[in-house]
């Protein structure tokens, strides 16, 4: 197996405690100084079973009376070291403690047990055992110096941020998405809003102020409208509700423009170019809710955009109960219709209409200043529908609560500030 090595990795739960092992004592220890669970190498022949009983005897001097076996978790140190290592919960136990040759063996709180010098990685299978995970397996990479670089879930790669301290700088430490909402700890985030100017309003207007002496402030009002999506109700923080047009994590190592690209593209389907964004500045947002049961503390340092085009997004009014103006579904776009009968005919008219509106030889997805909000091709996994609405109208109603909605109420002073200055 190319070196690898067979392991068990075993954490014993009494009084809502586990037993940690404070690794202090090998010298050449690829987990010097770390707290982890009890557990070795397999001997020959063994089984997981077999290993973890002897392994925790020797150790603790305990008995596993009642253990379960929760997962497998492939560790890959980067620096020479590859396990897999077998992974267990164990309730029952019998016996007398006695003196561990590797460390030192304390019971620690579970709620305490983040605090420890953990390998960033155990908080991953920490926060699936605490969750009730059925069996699962979690590939681990690390850079070799003990920084998290590669998780994966069941062979399905992990969203990893860059933690980020009160000054919005990298502190160095990677962190697994759901292990960063659990705890509260500070990422980095971008918020797109997309808008048009409101259907009958021209530059005209503005001229006209300008030669009166007029504020620029008048033309603000029922000028704009921002285009809303509404989240998925698979998304694990505000399910259902209306957020701004794009929104997304920075991705550790990446940067806050390139992500407000990526999440315009991966959400909408839109093609844009960087300097087709405008950067409006930064904020730091917060709040501790619970979603299908599950605890989310969120703590996002974000950096905030608009694209604003004096002729984009024009189209035909429309109406939606819901948020009062023009709205499409992820499920209508994928049936391949827009209030017609969902069959292939009016599939492959949608298509031809868009190929049309193209023009020869143009990408149909980049077609800033004529896009209309159902020839969006939506994220069906993060949104439900997208909708305009006036900006005026939208900020009322999140400031009044009768928007069910996730926006922050300092990104409309944000946006505000932006309109007035480039009127």
């Amino acid at each position: 197996m190319n070196g690898a090595k067979l392991s068990t990795l075993c954490y014993i739960e009494q009084d809502g405690k586990y037993l940690m092992l404070h690794r202090t004592v090998k010298k050449n220890d690829v987990n010097k100084d770390k707290w982890i669970g009890i557990g070795g190498h397999f001997e020959q022949d063994e089984s997981p079973e077999e290993c973890i009983l002897r392994e925790t005897m020797e150790e603790t001097g305990y008995m596993l009376t009642s253990f379960r076996y929760r997962g497998i978790v492939t560790f890959v140190s980067g620096d020479g070291v590859t396990e897999y290592m077998h992974l267990f919960t164990a309730d029952g136990i019998s016996g007398e403690p006695v003196p561990c040759d590797e460390g030192e063996l304390e019971w620690i709180d579970k709620k305490d047990v983040w605090n420890l010098n953990l390998w960033e990685g155990d908080k991953i299978f920490f926060l699936l055992l605490e969750q009730e995970r059925p069996f699962f397996s979690l590939k681990l990479v690390y850079n070799g110096k003990g920084v998290l670089k590669y998780a994966a879930l069941d062979g399905r790669p992990m969203e990893l941020f860059d933690l980020l301290d009160e000054n919005g700088e990298k502190t160095g430490v990677i962190e697994e998405r759901s292990v960063a909402h659990y705890l509260g700890n500070r990422h980095a985030a971008v918020h797109i809003w997309i808008l048009r100017r409101k259907a009958g309003e021209d530059k005209a207007a503005g001229e006209n102020l300008r030669r009166t002496g007029e504020k620029l402030s008048a033309l603000r009002k029922d000028k704009y409208e921002v285009l809303l999506q509404k989240r998925s109700m698979q998304k694990d923080s505000n399910p259902g509700e209306y957020d701004v047009s794009a929104a997304g994590h920075v991705a550790s190592g990446d940067t806050a423009l390139n992500t407000a690209v990526r999440e315009i593209k991966e959400e909408l389907g839109l093609t844009v170019a960087p300097e087709q964004l405008c950067f409006l500045g930064m904020h730091e947002a917060g709040f501790e809710a619970v979603f299908n049961g599950r605890i989310f503390r969120d703590d996002e340092m974000c950096s905030v955009y608009v694209y604003l085009e004096d002729d984009a997004f024009r189209g035909t009014a429309g109406n939606d109960a819901g948020c009062g103006g023009q709205n499409v579904s992820s499920e209508e776009q994928a049936a391949g219709r827009r209030g017609t009968a969902g069959n292939n005919a009016g599939g492959r008219q949608n298509a031809a209409a868009e190929e049309k509106d193209a023009g020869p030889g143009e990408d149909s997805s980049r077609l800033w200043g004529r896009i209309d909000a159902d020839r969006l091709r939506l994220q069906k996994e993060e949104v439900e529908s997208v909708c305009w609405m006036d900006l005026d109208e939208c900020e009322r109603q999140v400031r009044e609560a009768l928007l069910p909605n996730c926006i922050n109420v300092k990104e409309f002073e944000m946006v505000r500030k932006h309109l007035e200055e480039h009127s």
